[in-house]
């Protein structure tokens, strides 16, 4: 690779840095742009950055990083959008966007497209990243790029473990802001893409994400009700919050549980949804049922335990050519059990037994005091003893194999997660 091109490389970062010309700005951003499809100048820069990280210096005479390149598009974006209020315009906004709309998320992805490359300038990216998605008139133009170029640095771990803790918390600020308010500057901004990077930022976190829980409560409560819930972005929203309840339900179980009570609308309006929804909403209540049960054993007593119980039956006797289904459009399918059906099955049979439990027993309350269930609620259940009664109904009608599988796979949960609940006669009689 020759000196010069090098040199080029250097002289066009330098111009993007420190030019007030915008024309000149542009073309350096053009040299830039045909440089990067040089692969034998790309594996020059590559070797001079991994110098700088491992080395902290390189013996090239022109010292040019991926970093370099990719902080000189970065400043150079932020001067040409730091505009006085009174010159925005939709001239102004529409070129802006046209001639720096991707080209620093194509940057990053080329840099890492060999590995991580940018350690040496990812605090600063992150932070130019949150002041984009604050501010309403940088947001307007460039908020859909910016949140993929957030999602694209927290999929690198490398690049995660160096965000803190405070910088984190100002980026989920502003992403749970911008999907309550939904409208205003970048209003056609898809709120899915703003859900997703909620998500990522939260997945791709490698520490404790406790110390977030007393901030996102309020959002994801605020959010998440069928009146509010934009059904784009509820899927990712509904997974971020699932993935926050995992890492805090052992330290904070009575705080979790509340919240089965506190979604409770949500949750039964949106049961009968299919597809990625309902995985989360089973992987919400897989969580739960754990949760609703105490040291000693003893089941709690989970609001919309009953409506529960009656929406897995009802699934199970309407089942056709279907396994324990995800929804209408999955029942002209063939039968294949799957981790779907699998965790689906599992909730049911914790469902069954609890259900039992709560309607036949004493249960503890979410306050921590004992009394006895409700009188309507013991009615309308089955002991576990004539479980069996579901089974032989099921049995006792002309249905076909797909049929009667969600009926064996749910008994075959339930004699392994509590063998202890069934009397053998009675499993050597159904058998």
């Amino acid at each position: 690779m020759s000196f010069g091109a090098i040199k080029d490389l250097y002289a066009a970062c330098v111009t993007l840095k420190d030019s007030t010309k915008t024309k000149e700005k542009k073309d350096a951003l053009k040299h830039l742009s045909e440089h990067i499809n040089n692969a034998r100048l790309c594996a020059e820069v590559d070797e001079i950055s991994v110098d700088r990280i491992k080395r902290g210096k390189s013996d090239k005479p022109v010292q040019i990083t991926w970093a370099n390149v990719v902080q000189s598009v970065a400043n150079c974006i932020s001067t040409e959008t730091h505009v006085d209020p009174s010159k925005k315009n939709a001239t102004r906004q529409t070129s802006l966007k046209r001639d720096f709309g991707d080209v620093l998320r194509r940057f990053i992805r080329v840099a890492d497209s060999r590995g991580p490359r940018l350690f040496d300038c990812i605090d600063t990216l992150v932070t130019q990243v949150a002041d984009f998605l604050e501010d309403e008139f940088r947001f307007g133009i460039f908020g859909g790029e910016y949140m993929t170029i957030l999602s694209d640095l927290c999929g690198v771990q490398s690049y995660a473990n160096l965000i803190s803790p405070g910088k984190l918390k100002d980026l989920l600020r502003i992403l749970t802001f911008r999907l309550q308010r939904g409208g205003g500057a970048g209003a056609s901004l898809d709120q899915a893409q703003k859900a997703r990077t909620l998500l990522t930022l939260l997945v791709s976190y490698p520490f404790d994400v406790t110390a977030f829980y007393d901030d996102l409560a309020p959002f994801f409560i605020a959010y998440l009700r069928p009146e509010t819930r934009d059904s784009r972005s509820v899927v990712s929203v509904f997974a971020a919050l699932n993935h926050l309840l995992r890492s805090v339900c052992v330290n904070r179980r009575s705080e979790v549980r509340q919240l089965a009570q506190t979604l409770y609308p949500f949750l039964s309006a949106s049961w009968s949804s299919g597809g990625d929804l309902k995985e989360q909403l089973v992987a919400f209540y897989r969580l739960q049922m754990r949760l609703h049960v105490s040291d000693t054993g003893d089941v709690i007593a989970m609001h919309g335990l009953p409506t529960l119980y009656d929406a897995i039956i009802r699934e199970l006797q309407q089942a056709r050519k279907a396994k324990l289904s995800f929804g209408k459009d999955e029942r002209t399918r063939p039968v294949q059990p799957d981790y779907h059906s699998r965790t689906l099955t599992d909730l049911a049979a914790d469902v069954l037994i609890q259900t039992d439990q709560a309607g036949t027993a004493l249960v503890i309350a979410a306050d921590g005091t004992s009394a006895p269930a409700e009188q309507s609620f013991r009615a309308k259940r089955r002991k576990l003893s004539g479980l069996f009664e579901l089974f032989w109904e099921a049995f006792a009608e002309e249905l076909n194999a797909n049929a009667l599988l969600p009926w064996l796979q749910l008994l075959e949960a339930l004699l392994v997660k509590h063998p202890r609940a069934f009397a053998l006669p009675q499993l050597a009689q159904f058998v």
